[in-house]
């Protein structure tokens, strides 16, 4: 809110454009989005942070190294032997 209201004297003392309107609503509106943007940005990184690190060690017991697809490890191993 300090750079919106920095951002606010500069419009309208150093460039002298004239501020039409209610200044309550555009403070409230800014306050609402600021928040929102807030929030959102916080959920993204619960959604993202929190979980991975749960199941990282809830589900260590498992192998989870890439296995190869059978049909294709066939084809190659028949190229090789053609060769």
């Amino acid at each position: 809110m300090v750079s919106f209201a920095a951002m606010m004297l500069m419009i309208i003392y150093l460039f002298g454009v004239p501020l039409k309107g209610s200044f309550a609503g555009l403070a409230i509106g800014t306050l609402l989005m600021v928040s929102a943007t807030t929030a959102l940005g916080l959920f993204d990184f619960l959604l993202r942070a929190l979980p991975a690190r749960h199941f990282r060690h809830r589900h260590h017991h498992h192998d989870s190294r890439a296995k190869p697809i059978p049909a294709l490890s066939t084809r190659v191993h028949q190229r090789k032997a053609a060769r």
